[in-house]
């Protein structure tokens, strides 16, 4: 008989621990049970229950595979008692999921720590699951009204899929409600696949059927479908190895689904549980019945509205609940929050919500152009704006206006707080030829002061922008925007412009325009995946206190950023540089608090059987090292 090791031991004790705590749950859940008839009126304690259940659920799950481990390494097989806790109103085998003694063929798998065990998901989420393990149903639809969870539900199924190993592969991608064609949603799967597409329809959709036919296993989820997808005509296969699922408000949009499940708001009762577990004390029930019963259901609408008004005083009650419909009472308390933020906080906020629809915005992003905007009055170091945009992104979080995604690496903003939080703003995105050209005949852009245009080639002469603040440019094919000389003439107050390719299989020729010369305001310069050529330009930018040169090709780094005194941050990565001694020349921006110098590909001239620590010395790097405060330091050709 083999000895149990002291990490098993241990391991097997927390687990002990773990059910003692499942079982004092399951105790207090059937209390309350008991209690007021069956029925209890205190939903806060219940709403922090289900979160104790889901973190225990976790825990259970993590055990269970730390044990196995163990077990494989000498101590024999493992078989874990198992652990029921209680739901709300029955019993369950883990959050949010189906009782395992109904429905045995689904597997236990862990979830997100937002996820909260509500019984009106059980079903739905049943259905889903047992269907993705159904070889004879290619495509799902699941339906419901707008802010009733569809997206969330769909995240943890896709997190279920993965977790029990049955795809390989999972593409999840939200349409844009205003810009949404064929091309575009087979440009997204291809992105995220690694393939370039050409432009022939034939040629795109054969060449995404072939590499979704190649063995691997995936599962392609496409979100806000608003009306029937031919997948055939985008290059998605018909067959056990892609499965789809589609998201819809209505039916009439997953006509040829095998299998549809609707998902419905939630009862009043759970939403009355939500609320009071985001707001916390409850002064007058009745009206905050009144305001629950306003938010129909919907999650994301109790989520918004509890934060807005935890803390707020009986009057802003009365006004949250006053003469408005769902949204309407959304996009005020949206508002309210906002209200309630410093300058600095809401500041950051309206340029989280800048961006696109559905966008992934980083941390660095944020940061980079909160610094170069002045968004923190008389901070002029980039170590003190991280730990103010650090303050304010938890204050967002905390609000839930921002929402963090599951890597930690990505904040998201709801679409509904977006669209509240741009009302009356001067800000646009515009996204594809069609709507820029509307936007333009309308003059729409004309007092805008920000601006994000995506997937435009052909540009206007002149922009017509005077006020213009922030302007990014971003396209996902591979093709470059076609700027005149003076494209940039009456755009003199621009402050942070970023100029970005996406498709990582192409870098298009681009040359800055003449007219960037006179941009004197500018703080922020970003260009990404360009084949760039001579940019002596910069040099005359004598304001620009960011420069980022990311996956470009450069014939050389121009001398002339030494005579940018106020920059402050230089990051220049995965580029290809020509000529020059580019080391000599960040070498010589002594006024520099940040450098990024990684996986940058030289010359070999430049290396001569060097180490980039020996090149960094040679030229009397330790000035500059001196001033850092933050160094990272690499190249993909040459020795460490």
């Amino acid at each position: 008989m083999v000895e149990p090791s002291r990490d098993f031991l241990k391991q097997l004790a927390k687990a002990q621990d773990v059910m003692e705590s499942a079982r004092a749950l399951e105790y207090e859940v059937k209390a309350s049970k008991s209690c007021c008839g069956g029925v209890s009126l205190n939903y806060s304690r219940r709403y922090i229950i289900g979160k104790q259940i889901g973190r225990l659920t976790r825990e259970v799950f993590q055990l269970k595979e730390r044990l196995e481990s163990i077990s494989c390494q000498g101590n024999g097989p493992l078989r874990l008692p198992s652990v029921k806790v209680c739901s709300n109103k029955r019993e369950t085998d883990r959050e949010g999921g189906p009782h395992l003694g109904e429905n045995p063929t689904l597997v236990p798998v862990s979830h997100s720590k937002n996820f909260i065990a509500f019984e009106s998901r059980e079903e739905p989420y049943g259905e889903l699951f047992t269907a993705l393990k159904n070889d004879d149903i290619d495509m799902i639809g699941l339906y419901g009204k707008r802010g009733c969870g569809k997206t969330f539900l769909a995240s943890e199924i896709c997190r279920a899929a993965m977790h029990s190993k049955l795809y390989d592969v999972v593409i999840f991608y939200t349409l844009s409600t205003n810009y949404t064609s064929v091309s575009l949603i087979q440009d997204k799967i291809a992105h995220s696949l690694g393939l370039i597409l050409d432009e022939d329809k034939r040629h795109r959709a054969a060449t995404l059927s072939e590499r979704l036919n190649n063995g691997d296993k995936f599962l392609i989820v496409l979100d806000d479908i608003v009306e029937e997808l031919n997948l055939e005509d985008i290059g998605i296969p018909p067959g056990k190895n892609s499965k789809v699922i589609l998201i819809a408000s209505g039916l009439r949009a997953l006509v040829g689904c095998q299998k549809v499940t609707s998902l419905s708001p939630l009862t009043q009762e759970e939403a009355g549980m939500l609320f009071q577990g985001h707001v916390g004390t409850i002064e007058d029930e009745v009206l905050a019945q009144e305001i629950v019963k306003k938010c129909q259901g919907s999650p994301l609408s109790i989520t918004i509205v509890a934060e807005s008004l935890k803390g707020s005083s009986a009057d802003r009650w009365k006004e949250a609940s006053g003469g408005y419909n769902d949204r309407a009472m959304v996009d005020k308390c949206v508002r309210l929050s906002i209200a309630k933020l410093r300058y600095d906080a809401s500041s950051l906020f309206v340029l989280c919500a800048f961006f696109p629809e559905n966008s992934n915005i980083t941390l660095e992003l944020l940061i980079r152009c909160a610094f170069a905007s002045g968004i923190f009055e008389n901070v002029q170091s980039y170590e003190r704006t991280r730990s103010k945009v650090g303050a304010v992104i938890d204050e967002l979080l905390n609000s839930c206006l921002l929402l963090l995604a599951e890597e930690g690496q990505y904040f998201h903003i709801r679409n509904l707080v977006r669209q509240a939080a741009l009302g009356g703003t001067k800000a646009r995105v515009i996204r594809g030829p069609g709507e820029y050209l509307t936007a333009t005949i309308t003059r729409k852009v004309d007092d805008t002061k920000r601006l994000y245009c995506h997937d435009i080639t052909k540009y206007p002469n002149q922009l017509m922008c005077p006020e213009l603040k922030i302007l990014f440019v971003s396209d996902d094919r591979g093709c470059s925007p076609e700027f005149s000389d003076i494209v940039f003439k009456v755009t003199t107050e621009l402050r942070v412009l970023a100029i970005t390719n996406a498709c990582t299989l192409r870098t298009p020729y681009f040359w800055l325009p003449q007219s960037v010369e006179g941009l004197k305001n500018l703080r922020f310069l970003c260009l990404r995946g360009w084949n760039l050529g001579n940019i002596s330009i910069l040099g005359n930018l004598e304001m620009l206190n960011t420069v980022e040169l990311l996956y470009c090709t450069i014939e050389e780094l121009p001398k002339e950023l030494w005579r940018l005194r106020e920059l402050r941050l230089l990051e220049i990565s995965g580029c290809s540089i020509g000529g020059g001694d580019p080391v000599e020349v960040v070498a010589r921006c002594f006024q520099l608090e940040e450098m990024y110098f990684v996986g940058n590909d030289l010359q070999e001239s430049v290396l001569r059987d060097r180490t980039l620590v020996d090149l960094l010395y040679q030229i009397n790097f330790s000035n500059v090292l001196q001033s850092l405060i933050k160094l990272e330091v690499s190249s993909s050709n040459c020795k460490s």
